[in-house]
């Protein structure tokens, strides 16, 4: 009774092109952090002010949305967020509009977001042009 109770097994956390993802961010970023499938609502919090319902709205907004990959610093400072999307997912409008809240929120919160498109990854080089500035690969 117990086995049919509890009937979960391991499932592998990405498929395929989550991982080729992952493994670009740790070759493009050595010195950075890299989390994978992060809650919106961990990465921004609702600034001081809002009250009341108002402040729920706005935490509402967030709750439920994911991020495919947060960069961070060592001091644990988000550098950028990256979502890997299906170039030719045809998105239903309900998540066409998630999508644009998630993008608003985030430029709101002045948080750098890029999208890349597997398979056609960007080279490592470009992405860390892109994420730290065309510096990036001046080692201080």
């Amino acid at each position: 009774a117990m086995r049919e109770l509890y009937a979960y097994r391991a499932a592998k956390p990405w498929q395929a092109p989550t991982s080729e993802v992952y493994l670009l961010l740790r070759a493009a970023f050595p010195r950075h952090e890299i989390f994978a499938r992060v809650r919106l609502a961990d990465v921004l919090q609702v600034k001081i002010g809002p009250q009341g319902m108002e402040r729920l709205r706005a935490f509402r907004k967030i709750a439920n949305q994911h991020v495919g990959f947060v960069i961070c610093d060592r001091d644990m400072t988000i550098v950028a967020i990256v979502d890997a999307k299906e170039p030719d997912t045809v998105i239903n409008p309900r998540d066409q509009k998630l999508e644009i809240i998630k993008q608003r929120c985030l430029q709101a919160a002045q948080v750098k977001y890029i999208c890349v498109y597997p398979p056609q990854l960007p080279r490592y080089k470009e992405l860390r042009e892109q994420v730290l500035g065309p510096t990036a690969d001046v080692v201080a």
